[in-house]
């Protein structure tokens, strides 16, 4: 809970030991050497280099209280060649520090590059400093260089440098932590000092931690209160990660002293423009249908709108893997769409409702077998944003079983996605008779395979008139239900219909834009690229 407030409010990086812990430790430990060294009767070099060494044993044993994560080896390669040139009586090497630490790592064991922890602790870190860099040459604001000017500066280096990370691997990146991140940075800084500094002295501890309880309360209330409300999410695509690529490349190259005023000019208009490409947002239909064994569950997002999961799946571990997805898509709050009372499609609402924020849940028409939510039935809209239609064909009579599963028809512009639920043969002849000409003008990319695959289903006469590109089978790997039938397999073949099934790929994500489209499975822990027949 705490972990998924502080990843949507943008505060994540204070929950791991980094550099801001190590200054604040080290500072202290750097003003206590200090005033020893200065009573010992040496020379001022000498006195500096045994303050150095102080703050360096004083980092090796941080370090090795805290854990050696990628994070602390990274502070402590930084903290230690620093000192060494603070030693020898040189400054200002937060970039050459970061660099060799860098080549250390490398030179080490370079395979930790592929940690996603490592990428995102020099990321911070060299955004950090090229934005320092930039605000010391060419701002002369007094605001911009006092407390809460400064950690601007380095909420906005730490978010540009580690936003392609982010981008990349996980997603999305919450911009609200612009806003919020220089307080938190702030008040986490009156916390730990309070707290090493009554750490340290024998007498006076109980005010300092009244100090320090009270700015972190501030803190977790303020992630807590963020994770609760509407925020700002920059969700990925190929060209975003470009864009804060040249971000960061841009801003390095204008802290370049040399470098001429045109040059610097268009690099700014660069930099400026590849912002603005970055914050503009993807007009994207995504429908993820998620591997939960013999069962069903759909998450259907659009943009930074609130998805819509349909079914939950056959038990506490689909809800499980629902609440995962939606949060690596950067959700923790989702409307649901139940198809039918079954176990395997409602299984997992419980779970879900215990582990993330659940809106309206939408359920079959049903006058004898009332289910608690919103009743709905053929002809009424279900609950998307504008830009997408989302058609109910049934069921036309009240029921509870899979004859009277929630069928819809999703449209994005032209192209459509039929959920089918659990309906049989009888059903989808109903539905052609009904509805035949609304399925006939819209271009029909994928089906939901009715009844997970089951012989019931899937007639002749509804894949001649659909023709759909893909159809996806949600379930289980070796069935006791032998689903999906060899017969629907072979009748999906003789159409060339593309069958997809999560039994054997795992999750599958079907995206949609205004001109493109593409279908990917989840295996081995990354999304991988379907090619499709047609």
């Amino acid at each position: 809970e705490v972990t998924h407030a502080f990843r949507l409010s943008g505060l994540s990086h204070l929950l791991a030991i980094s550099g801001l812990h190590f200054s604040i430790v080290l500072g202290l430990v750097w003003l206590l050497a200090g005033s020893i060294a200065s009573r010992l009767p040496i020379r001022n070099r000498l006195r500096r280099a045994v303050t150095c060494m102080f703050v360096v044993c004083a980092a090796v044993a941080f370090a090795s209280v805290t854990g050696w994560t990628a994070s602390v080896v990274r502070s402590f390669l930084m903290v230690l060649v620093t000192a060494v040139a603070l030693a020898l009586g040189r400054a200002g090497w937060l970039e050459r520090s970061l660099i060799l630490a860098a080549l250390a790592i490398t030179l080490h064991d370079a395979g930790q590059w592929r940690s996603m922890g490592m990428q995102l602790s020099f990321g911070a870190v060299a955004g950090i400093a090229i934005f320092l860099r930039l605000s010391a040459r060419y701002s002369r604001s007094r605001v911009m260089h006092s407390a809460a000017g400064s950690a601007m500066v380095v909420t906005l280096g730490a978010v540009s440098g580690t936003a392609p990370v982010l981008l990349s691997s996980i997603g999305w990146v919450p911009l609200i932590g612009l806003l919020v991140s220089p307080l938190a940075i702030v008040l986490t800084s009156i916390a730990l000092t309070a707290t090493v500094v009554a750490v340290m002295l024998p007498l006076g501890a109980e005010p300092l931690a009244f100090v320090a309880t009270l700015a972190l309360d501030m803190v977790l209330n303020g992630a807590y209160w963020i994770a609760n409300t509407d925020f700002m999410l920059l969700r990925a695509s190929s060209w975003k990660i470009g864009s804060f690529a040249i971000i960061v490349f841009g801003a390095l190259l204008a802290s370049i002293r040399t470098l001429r005023t045109f040059w610097r000019t268009m690099v700014s208009l660069v930099v400026a423009s590849a912002l603005v490409w970055s914050l503009t947002p993807d007009d994207r239909l995504e429908l993820t249908t998620l591997d939960v064994g013999q069962g069903d569950a759909m998450i259907i997002t659009l943009s930074n709108t609130s998805p819509l999961v349909v079914d939950t799946g056959p038990g506490p571990m689909a809800g499980r893997v629902i609440t995962s997805a939606l949060a690596q898509s950067g959700h923790f709050g989702a409307d649901v769409l139940l198809t039918h009372g079954d176990r395997d499609h409602i299984g997992g609402l419980s779970s879900l409702e215990g582990r993330t924020r659940v809106g309206t849940t939408s359920v079959p028409w049903s006058r004898n077998h009332p289910q608690a939510g919103t009743h709905i039935e053929a002809g009424d809209r279900l609950k998307l944003p504008s830009s997408v239609r989302g058609y109910v064909l049934h069921p036309v009579w009240p029921g509870r079983s899979n004859a009277h599963s929630i069928v819809a028809l999703v449209v994005f512009g032209t192209r459509a996605v039929l959920i089918t639920g659990d309906i049989h043969t009888e059903q989808e002849r109903e539905i052609l008779r009904r509805y035949g000409p609304l399925l006939d003008a819209v271009d029909l990319i994928a089906i939901k395979v009715p009844h997970h695959g089951s012989r019931t289903s899937s007639s002749e006469r509804m894949l001649s008139r659909l023709k759909p590109i893909v159809a996806i089978v949600s379930a289980g790997a070796r069935n006791r239900f032998d689903h999906p039938h060899q017969d629907v397999v072979a009748r999906y073949e003789n159409h060339n219909i593309t069958l997809l099934n999560t039994a054997s790929i795992g999750a599958i994500r079907l995206s949609m834009m205004p001109q493109t489209l593409s279908i990917a499975s989840h295996e081995d822990g990354r999304w991988n690229r379907i090619e499709l027949q047609k």
